[in-house]
């Protein structure tokens, strides 16, 4: 029983049964939505020439079954305990093989979540949808105290978990704090 995945534009085939060799067709190509087909074969012989052929005709079941869906995502790189789950750390893509569009990333932790010091699963799913099974990814994600060196604590100002800050305007304006960040 043949099996092709949703979503896949499938190759129909249509035309007289010829012999010694068939000519190249011209198949038309769509989509074809999960579920069972039935396959029905029947001889097109307008030259009478399968008189002289045994012919055997079997028909058959096509089943279209959910494709796969494929998630890339890389370890995101570490950032400090203030910093917010954001778009650095959050930000898998997913792949299908069809024209249909991908389900729907949804993230844990989500976007916003401040995590305590330590290493964190990150997971994300992308949903079921018509044509594609739902997929599931996950990473590691490490979350470091702020630096100190000697009494000094180097804050994170942008809010990005770097240390310092990428805004020249508050470059040198309390970056740098005895004891306590700012």
């Amino acid at each position: 029983m043949p099996t092709v995945a949703a979503g896949v534009p499938l190759v129909v085939l249509s035309g007289p049964l010829t012999s010694p060799a068939p000519p190249a067709p011209s198949p038309p190509v769509r989509a074809v939505a999960v579920g069972s087909y039935t396959i029905v074969a029947s001889p097109n012989d307008p030259d009478g020439r399968l008189g002289t052929y045994q012919v055997t005709i079997t028909n058959g079941v096509l089943t279209v079954t959910k494709a796969s869906q494929s998630i890339l995502w890389a370890n995101p790189t570490a950032l400090l305990q203030v910093t917010p789950l954001g778009g650095k750390q959050l930000n898998a893509t997913v792949s299908v093989v069809g024209p249909s569009p991908a389900g729907a990333l949804t993230y844990y932790p989500e976007a916003g979540t401040i995590l305590p010091v330590g290493v964190h699963t990150l997971r994300v799913t992308a949903v079921a949808t018509e044509n594609y099974d739902a997929a599931v990814a996950e990473v590691y994600l490490q979350v470091l105290k702020p630096y100190s060196l000697s009494g000094f604590v180097f804050a994170d100002f942008d809010n990005n978990g770097e240390i310092g800050s990428a805004n020249p305007a508050s470059a040198g304006c309390g970056s740098l704090s005895r004891g306590r960040t700012t």
